[in-house]
């Protein structure tokens, strides 16, 4: 595959000159996603990266009965696997993915050791993790003090962003997963979401109706993350 190929979509990699890429393309690995995939789960040792083309990867903190909330998302943009970058080599979430598509995944040690000697690489990656701090921090301050509706439009709207789509496949299962509350609470809300036209939910898939509407509805850790993310995609 070369850095050309138009499956090639993730923002970090495509920074890269040809040459740099090139440096990467023996450890690397082209590697198609499902919905529902854990990449790593919460402690696992992290031996290679996954540089996100399309789909998007959750990532969640789990209690020990094994309830989760999401605490960040990762699309094009990004990677997953950003603990080992600061020197921490386990996983502190479990990731999964939450919406199918493909990934190049890249032995963690290669990246490493072009990180430290491509001063450009670094820089990027460094922009990254901002945008990763951010969100975890907006999740945890949304998770304690925002209401589910606030939640739920604002997790919609984020990952309308991440995917360039307002239709997102997901289930009831996987949506209360993400938010951390029974799949009753999740049903109810969305419903109230559909009465008021700004959502169509059906058999797995949310459409968005009206995107201007639903980021009004949601609470301003949506308006933030965003902020960090057009920021990053622009820099």
């Amino acid at each position: 595959m070369s850095k050309g190929d138009a499956q090639l979509r993730n923002r970090i990699l495509r920074g890269l000159s040809p040459e740099e890429y090139q440096r990467l393309l023996p450890f690397s690995q082209r590697v198609r996603l499902a919905t529902g995939e854990v990449l790593f789960e919460a402690g696992d040792r992290i031996n290679e990266f996954y540089f996100l083309d399309s789909g998007m990867a959750s990532l969640l903190s789990t209690t020990e009965s094994g309830s989760t909330t999401e605490v960040g998302m990762v699309g094009y943009e990004g990677f997953v696997g950003t603990a080992l970058v600061l020197k921490a080599n386990r996983m502190p979430y479990r990731s999964m993915m939450q919406i199918a598509g493909e990934a190049t995944k890249i032995k963690a040690q290669s990246v490493l050791d072009q990180f430290d000697k491509n001063l450009r690489l670094r820089n990027v990656v460094l922009r990254y993790l901002h945008v990763v701090l951010t969100q975890v921090s907006q999740s945890a301050l949304c998770n304690r003090f925002h209401t589910l509706e606030e939640r739920l439009c604002r997790w919609l709207m984020i990952s309308r962003d991440i995917i360039d789509s307002d239709e997102i496949p997901l289930t009831q299962e996987l949506l209360s997963q993400m938010l951390g509350v029974a799949r009753t609470g999740v049903t109810m809300t969305a419903g109230a979401l559909q009465q008021s036209g700004l959502i169509r939910y059906r058999r797995g898939r949310i459409t968005i109706l009206d995107a201007e509407a639903l980021a009004d509805a949601s609470c301003e850790c949506y308006r933030i993350v965003k902020q960090e993310f057009d920021h990053f995609l622009k820099s």
